[in-house]
């Protein structure tokens, strides 16, 4: 049976040297959004992975990895599956042909919200190009009606003639495309939908360049999120673009919905305890809101909950590319909580996020 893409993606998330459990691994895939699988996702230096096949069925999973076993691939241990040299030089020789590899470790942070910034964008694009050609006889790309309220309070909130906005709007475009960013804009641009210009699918894509859909997809997914990374250190390259990420990042958007809502309570000054009782959450399940943020801003802050010492001892075995757990912690802070040895662990892990 031939491999297609997809089976070097799957392999792909093994390793020579460290064993991956098929549960720990799927969980990792389809992005299940808790902080235990995100601390498992930035162990196994699998970040660029997680949540990328959110509908992945597990028995397909199951069956390709017994296929490559079979192959000599891999080898099956009591913790999990590991690589073989010959499975690692399959991979290698793939993907040094020249095929798309999944290797941005900021994927773990923007899992959530990349899905809808690139709708946005994608949406924004197109009303803007119609607004620019005086053309009001298209069907938009959002039918949703929250994003078409959406992209209207935008516009109103820019302060700007909309012909304006979509001539700047465009000239961010230009210059992103041509700044190297994107390594694939070529494919990139045959996503936007504008005036007389109509949007490809991956399949479309795929056939017109050659490659597998899920090649396309994945060169698209990858430019979509080096675009995020840059708006994020450099805002001021596309002011337009940077307000729609940061609408989505602030106030606690890059986690779940109910952590959202630990953390505006949290801003607004209550304690975990308070926030507990005033949702009728366990506390328990509130300092999961905290380590949630913990994994997910780099600007959280950890001296809140820390003690210096603990601070310390996190530098100390990153230096000394030291693993933490919860019995070498405790075995050094007796008194140490679940909590505070899950954000010393993080803040270990996220350092090199």
């Amino acid at each position: 049976m031939a491999l297609v893409y997809l089976d070097y993606l799957l392999l792909d998330c093994f390793s020579t040297k460290e064993p991956i459990k098929m549960n720990s691994l799927y969980h990792i895939l389809t992005g299940k959004r808790t902080v235990s699988v995100m601390l498992q996702a930035l162990r196994y230096d699998l970040s660029p992975y997680y949540t990328i096949f959110p509908k992945l069925n597990r028995t397909y999973l199951e069956e390709r990895v017994a296929f490559f076993e079979k192959k000599g691939w891999f080898v099956f241990q009591e913790t999990g599956h590991l690589l073989t040299e010959q499975g690692k030089q399959e991979i290698e020789t793939f993907f040094n042909a020249g095929h798309a590899r999944l290797n941005n470790r900021a994927q773990l942070r923007y899992a959530l919200i990349l899905p809808r910034f690139r709708r946005r964008m994608l949406f924004l694009t197109q009303i803007l190009s119609e607004v620019r050609h005086q053309n009001t006889h298209y069907l938009p790309l959002e039918e949703r009606v929250a994003e078409q309220q959406w992209i209207k309070e935008f516009l109103k909130e820019c302060g700007q003639p909309k012909d304006e906005i979509g001539e700047a709007f465009g000239l961010e475009w230009m210059k992103l495309l041509e700044s190297e960013k994107l390594e694939n804009p070529e494919l990139f641009i045959e996503q936007f939908e504008g005036h007389n210009q109509s949007r490809k699918t991956a399949a479309q894509v795929g056939e017109l360049y050659g490659m597998e859909e899920a090649e396309v997809w994945i060169r698209w997914h990858e430019d979509w999120l080096e675009l995020i990374v840059e708006l994020e250190a450099n805002p001021s390259i596309a002011p337009y673009m940077a307000q729609v990420l940061q609408s989505l990042v602030k106030r606690g958007g890059l986690c779940s919905i109910s952590t959202q809502e630990t953390y505006h309570l949290w801003v607004a000054g209550r304690t975990p305890l308070q926030i507990a009782e005033e949702r009728r959450l366990k506390e328990s399940t509130i300092y999961d809101h905290f380590t949630e943020m913990a994994v997910l801003y780099p600007t959280f802050p950890f001296e809140q909950f820390l003690m210096k010492e603990m601070i310390l001892a996190v530098k100390d075995a990153h230096l000394q590319q030291e693993k933490l757990d919860y019995t070498s912690l405790q075995n050094r802070f007796p008194s140490i909580s679940f909590f505070e040895s899950r954000l010393m662990q993080i803040m270990d892990e996220v350092e090199n996020l």
